[in-house]
């Protein structure tokens, strides 16, 4: 008896949680921020990297008008980088 009591007050707490499944707690939002990777051969110069950097850099600012700051990291992936530079 117990058991079907425990049961039925367990399966009544479940029909509160019912309009909530497919749901989030937290609105989906636009961060306003994006990423972008290219990756050159091993062992491409810095001049090189510098200058596929700029190009992209270009191409970013052209087809985002209203961008307010851009940062730009090259070098080696992970942490380590050879330059680095904020726009």
């Amino acid at each position: 008896m117990i058991f079907l009591v425990t049961m039925s007050f367990f399966f009544l707490g479940l029909t509160n949680v019912i309009p909530f499944i497919g749901t989030e707690f937290f609105p989906v939002t636009d961060e306003g921020q994006f990423r972008v990777s290219v990756r050159l051969p091993v062992a491409s110069p810095v001049e090189k990297t510098k200058e596929v950097v700029d190009r992209v850099e270009g191409i970013v600012f052209e087809e985002v008008p209203e961008i307010k700051a851009l940062l730009t990291r090259s070098g080696m992936g992970g942490m380590g980088g050879r330059f680095t530079g904020l726009t």
